[in-house]
């Protein structure tokens, strides 16, 4: 998407899941952490990827 970068704000993603053969696929919200009160996590499925605050575009394996 030339000319956006992934802190504009106007940038936004919706999560969602769907079953296909047993194997699931989507953006899954989580909540991660014994403390959490909150969903914290956004985690890609089936490839593992975590994305997380500061919501910079980074993610975790």
């Amino acid at each position: 998407m030339a000319g956006m970068s992934v802190a504009d704000p106007g940038v936004a993603v919706v999560p969602f899941a769907v079953l296909v053969d047993g194997c699931r696929l989507g953006l899954v919200v989580e909540r991660h952490g014994e403390d959490a009160t909150e969903d914290d996590w956004a985690e890609l499925y089936p490839d593992g990827l975590g994305f997380h605050a500061p919501w910079d575009g980074e993610y975790d394996t």
